[in-house]
């Protein structure tokens, strides 16, 4: 889901070495005019997906001035995840394996303003 809407305007940054990742290159600005077309309600957003987490995209975007409804999920609960999920506002923290019907509640709740 992130990656589809962080994609299409990637390229004003010039994509870092990953290909699931497109953020800007270190010492790059996180300012864009191609910002204000991301066009997504919620971000679903794994915390660890590489090199950079979910986190990291999250601050990224949050730089960029973005502000967009996040759901974390993790296979690796830990309370310091946690902690951090809850201080950036996150909508819902999903702990892997979950039910489908809980990413649809989260999605919903995110889209509606209803924490999960």
């Amino acid at each position: 889901m992130t990656r589809r809407c962080v994609e299409p305007w990637c390229g004003s940054f010039g994509p870092i070495a990953s290909k699931s990742r497109c953020l800007p290159r270190p010492g790059r600005s996180f300012v864009s005019d191609k910002v204000g077309q991301l066009q997504c309600a919620v971000l679903v957003l794994d915390i660890h997906l590489g090199k950079l987490s979910g986190f990291d995209l999250h601050d990224r975007l949050t730089l960029m001035g973005l502000s967009i409804p996040t759901i974390f999920m993790t296979g690796r609960d830990d309370s310091k995840s946690r902690e951090r999920a809850r201080r950036v506002d996150a909508k819902a923290y999903l702990i892997k394996p979950f039910e489908d019907d809980a990413l649809i509640a989260a999605i919903v709740g995110a889209l509606t303003g209803t924490r999960r």
